[in-house]
This record gives C-alpha cells, structure tokens and sequence, in this order.
C-alpha cells in the first residue's frame, strides 16, 4: 500500500498545492500554498488566491493575495496597461494602440498562461494566425507584447522576451492611399480660397486637423512668413481640449505669398483662425463636417478626399517637387523618418508614367536625329 504524502513540513507549516491554470500546451500550473495554522487554512488560501486572480484580470486591478504574485500574461498585460499606459497616453491613443491589441487579440490568445511559460513558438504561432491583418497593426501588437514582456523582466516575473525575433508576415492587400494630382490639387486651391480656406490650408501646409482647429493669430509672423505650430485640439468622450501636437512636434513652417493673402482673407472673430460661433476653437469633429459640406461641392472629376488625405497629398506633393524625405518629416511633423517614407511619399503610378513616356521619348528623338 503507498505511502500517504504528508502535507505538514518539517518546519511545522501545512502545505497544499492548488491548480491555477493551465500553460498554452494545455499543462497544469501547479502553486503551493502555505499555513501554520492547518491544511484547510492553506487550502483556503489557495481558493481566495485563485478567485482573487480571476477578478483581478478581468478588471486590471491589484486584488490582495494576488496582485503582486499572479504571473499569468492576462493579468500582467492588464496591470501593465493600467500602470504604465493608462495615465501617460492620450485616451484615444490609449484605447486604439494598446487596450484592443492586447483585449482583442493578445489575451484570447494567451490567456492564463503563465509569463514564463510562453516560448517564442507559441508567439510565432500567434501572428502566423493572424496574417489576415495589415502590417501596420501587426506592427502595433508586436510592441505591445514586447512592450509586456520587457517590463515583466524588469520587474523580475520573467528573465527573457520571446517576442523579440519574432517575424510578422501580412496577406491583407495593402490599401493605397488616395492623394490629388498637381492639376487637382490647384483645382481644390482655387474652390477653397472662395468657399473654405481651411482647406486650403490643410493642402499647403499638410496639418492634422486638431492642429488645425489649434491656430491662433499670434502664431502668425508676417514680417517673417511664418507659421508656428504649437498646439492641437483633441476631443475625448465628447470634452474638448487643448494639447500639445502630436509627439511633441512644435514646429515653424514657412508661408507662400499666397497662403499668407489666403489668411487675410478670413475674418478675425477672436484669437483663434477657425473659432466656432462661440469664439473658441473648431472642434475636430465640427470642422469634418463642415469638410464633408465643402468637398461635396467640389467638381464632379475631382476626388473626394478626408481631411488626413490632404494631409498625404501635402506630403506627396513636396516630394514631386524634389524636396528630400528628412526635410518633408519636419515640415509634416513626423517623429519616425519610416512613417514619411512608407506612408507619406508615395510611388505613384501617373509619376511613373510620366517619367518613363519622358525617357521613351528622349530616346526616341535621339535615334531620329542620329545620323
């Protein structure tokens, strides 16, 4: 007959071992718990801890007995969200960069699996299930789950990051991004300078709409032809405030002849360029509106573009004209010289047209007038 397991040690503690949950390999996780008192007391300890871990990573918060001691990614993930993320973000960057990455995706797939159980394969696995997504959002997910696991290292629940060489593969079909021609960009100038200059200003300068909304007269100096841009108005769960642009990206832009007759052309109505009937600041939305209202007047030929994409057009149009990418990222504000190279300056097919019917032709008349 075997011998029963004595669940007192030698130091006179009780201790019993409870099931907390199961690695991704389906293997049980195995904890023990500890009493001087007796084995039901340890064992009491082991249902609160697991009852307190459940509702500790559904809502993010530490629970006592568990918060500092569970080490399963679903609750890590949302203690790191709550602590690092939560209060240092905007909150609309906050929910669309890290929260749905890590509720929507990571999470369901990870679970409660323990931190140091996860192995670079069981990454890989993940993102080879969900090539259906762009790039640019795998590319988000993959620094929020670095971004986890670095931080579990620096706070010693885990000793490497099985993220770090992962490889991210897309099957989405990369969505071209719409911007005017030359001749339609002038076209879309000219109706702006009669109906909406905001437009146009959005075309010669490439702002972000909140930045936009942000202009004051004070930020211009006509005797320099300057423009600074040192402000951005956000909109979150319906309060409209004031911030700083976007990455910290202050910046001085030169003004055209032109632009600086376009501002003189609208009526002043308070300290801000584009007030709302109050004399504060346009909010974002507000002004998308009145866009929408504009573009719907445009020409029929003409596209009709969001204000972002004019954004794209700025960009594009800078680089047309020769302007080099490092110049073209501090004029639109980027902090990251790939995002004005891969996403801002595009290979267009009428740009390439060009260029290859002007070289066909050069070749041409050079073989006509050989002797």
């Amino acid at each position: 007959m075997p011998r029963k397991k004595s669940t007192k040690r030698a130091d006179g503690s009780y201790e019993y071992k409870a099931t907390i949950g199961k690695d991704l390999h389906g293997k049980a996780i195995r904890k023990s718990f500890y009493s001087s008192k007796s084995l039901a007391h340890a064992k009491a300890k082991a249902q609160e801890y697991i009852i307190a871990s459940q509702v500790s990573a559904l809502t993010g918060q530490s629970v006592s007995g568990a918060g500092q001691h569970d080490t399963s990614f679903s609750h890590w993930a949302m203690q790191w969200l709550e602590t690092y993320k939560h209060s240092s973000v905007t909150q609309n960057t906050y929910h669309s960069s890290y929260y749905l990455p890590i509720t929507r995706y990571l999470i369901p797939f990870f679970g409660d699996a323990d931190l140091a159980a996860i192995q670079p394969i069981d990454v890989q696995r993940f993102f080879n299930q969900h090539r259906n997504l762009s790039l640019s959002y795998l590319k988000k997910i993959k620094m929020c789950l670095s971004a986890v696991f670095d931080c579990a290292c620096e706070n010693g629940i885990a000793c490497r990051n099985p993220a770090k060489h992962i490889r991210l593969t897309s099957t989405a079909q990369k969505q071209t991004k719409r911007v005017y021609t030359d001749q339609q960009i002038a076209t879309v100038k000219y109706c702006a300078r009669m109906d909406f200059p905001a437009a146009y200003i959005l075309l010669e300068l490439g702002l972000r709409r909140g930045e936009l909304c942000g202009l004051k007269w004070s930020d211009i100096d006509r005797k320099a032809r300057t423009i600074r841009i040192d402000r951005s108005i956000r909109v979150t769960s319906g309060v409209v405030s004031i911030t700083e642009p976007k990455h910290g990206s202050h910046r001085v832009l030169p003004l055209s002849d032109e632009c600086l007759e376009v501002f003189s052309s609208i009526p002043r109505h308070g300290a801000y360029i584009f007030p709302n009937a109050v004399g504060k600041p346009w909010d974002p939305n507000g002004f998308a509106r009145a866009f929408t209202k504009f573009m719907d007047t445009l020409p029929s030929q003409i596209p009709r573009l969001s204000p972002h994409e004019l954004r794209h057009t700025c960009g594009t149009a800078l680089r047309r004209r020769g302007v080099d990418i490092y110049t073209i990222q501090q004029y639109l504000g980027h902090r990251d010289i790939e995002v004005t190279a891969n996403t801002y300056v595009h290979s267009e097919v009428e740009a390439l047209r060009s260029a290859l019917s002007g070289s066909s032709n050069t070749t041409t008349n050079s073989r006509q007038s050989a002797p």
